[in-house]
């Protein structure tokens, strides 16, 4: 091909042929229009493929928030296992229905398939306000990020032996607080500010005897007012006393 000649190809776009004829610079100084055709094109192509982009990126809040209800609890399935979820997102404003005492069980069967349900996903129950106490099964090995936060009506908690971790602000908010119940005899870990804003130095912690010390010793579960081993026994926390105070002569 010389710098003066000119070929022909075919681009597909909509299902529809369109002729690009590929012109020599000094063809294309004379006549531009074909130039402006050919960009208006682009522009075409262009725009949709940013529609194909804004469509793929607003699938996952199109979607539904969870697969399934069963008794009053959302879950989301994943292989054999089921996490606990919301009924619904609307930018970021988590929302649920769940109120009262709710008993999460340790597996469920959907379509004729049983799963063990294994963790409380992230804003599971955020700001589910008539909500007064939860039950979690001895399967659950975590609580995600703000799982239980806002809950301002929770007062109390239990968490099973299971439990390995609980990340940030998993019960934060819940300021009517008044005492957890953690089976775990290995302290689980757990983000700083799980608890935060939820008062723990009003509310009383039971643990397994054999971990007492290990509780009162590691954030955020040394911030309970009282401490106690389930099952009798106690650790009175809060208020702090000056050494000089507790000396008896």
């Amino acid at each position: 091909m010389t710098d003066d000649s000119f070929y022909r190809n075919t681009l597909y776009y909509h299902g529809e042929h369109h002729s690009v004829i590929f012109l020599p610079f000094s063809l294309l100084i004379l006549d531009n229009s074909l130039t402006l055709q050919a960009e208006n094109l682009l522009k075409r192509i262009n725009m949709k493929q940013k529609l194909l982009l804004f469509l793929a990126a607003m699938l996952p809040l199109l979607a539904s928030a969870y697969d399934a209800k069963i008794d009053g609890i959302y879950y989301n399935f994943s292989g054999d296992e089921a996490t606990v979820t919301y009924k619904q997102n609307t930018n970021y404003n988590y929302t649920s229905d769940y109120s009262g005492t709710v008993i999460i069980p340790e597996s469920v069967t959907y379509n004729n398939k049983t799963y063990g349900v294994t963790s409380i996903g992230d804003h599971a129950f955020t700001s589910c306000n008539q909500l007064t106490s939860v039950v979690i099964p001895n399967s659950v090995t975590s609580i995600s990020f703000g799982a239980f936060a806002w809950c301002s009506g929770l007062t109390s908690i239990t968490l099973p032996n299971s439990v390995t971790s609980i990340e940030d602000y998993a019960y934060s908010g819940c300021s009517k607080l008044e005492e957890v119940n953690c089976y775990a005899e290995k302290v689980p870990s757990t983000n700083t500010d799980a608890f935060k804003d939820s008062y723990p130095q009003n509310a009383t912690l039971y643990v397994p005897a054999s971990a007492i010390n290990d509780y009162k010793t590691t954030a955020p579960w040394s911030e309970f007012g009282t401490i106690k081993a389930i099952g009798g026994g106690e650790t009175q926390k809060w208020p702090l006393l000056p050494s000089a105070m507790l000396t008896r002569n």
